[in-house]
């Protein structure tokens, strides 16, 4: 397509692997931890509802101990106002109503309207009106190997 022609995607083409970075912790204590070489690791992800830790930016995750590994499949420019419900959901947005759709009777809670809300707690008021033109990726998850 000419938009990723004329202005390659900063985050990859098809065929490329990105490695996904969590937040974590080096921990010596617990059995069922990642081991890494020498290095035994916790996933906050797995750790949820739990106590808080003293966890680790992802940010300063080691390449060694990634878990995820991501191949691009796709690569696409797109409006975000024309995002659509399966997409949405992919994102994970919640199901919710919009504002018109709770006007009308009978109507039903959409991943979309959920998108727009959790846009804009993101992005600021007014972000989703905007309408920005956005970098659409889709991917397949590998199994990461150590």
């Amino acid at each position: 397509d000419r938009e990723t022609q004329q202005y390659p995607c900063p985050y990859g083409q098809p065929g490329d692997r990105l490695w996904v970075r969590e937040t974590w912790a080096p921990d010596q204590y617990r059995a069922d931890v990642i081991d890494h070489g020498s290095d035994r690791l916790s996933f906050a992800a797995d750790f949820v509802g739990e106590p808080a830790r003293r966890w680790r930016p992802s940010i300063h995750m080691p390449r060694a101990a990634c878990r995820i590994v991501l191949e691009i499949t796709g690569v696409r420019v797109e409006r975000l106002q024309d995002i659509s419900e399966a997409d949405a959901q992919a994102e994970g947005a919640p199901l919710e109503l919009g504002e018109l759709e709770r006007l009308i009777l009978g109507a039903k809670a959409k991943h979309r309207s959920g998108f727009v809300r959790l846009w804009e707690s993101i992005n600021g008021p007014g972000s989703w009106d905007a309408n920005p033109w956005l970098w659409v990726i889709t991917f397949n998850r590998l199994k990461a190997t150590p």
